[in-house]
């Protein structure tokens, strides 16, 4: 799942997801992180910031 780790309401929801993410297969991915390359998933970081916003 991607989120914004620079938002407060993402960042509180993906704390309980992650709570369950060993045991559930959940792969919790930043992209707000300087590290993270759009290029891996083939989106632009406007596109991925946009589908964040529409959640």
């Amino acid at each position: 799942m991607f989120y914004d780790g620079d938002c407060p309401l993402c960042m509180r929801e993906t704390r309980m997801l992650g709570r369950l993410a060993p045991h559930n297969g959940i792969l919790l991915t930043n992209i707000a992180d300087p590290d993270f390359q759009t290029s891996s998933v083939g989106r632009t970081q406007e596109e991925l910031m946009a589908k964040c916003m529409a959640a």
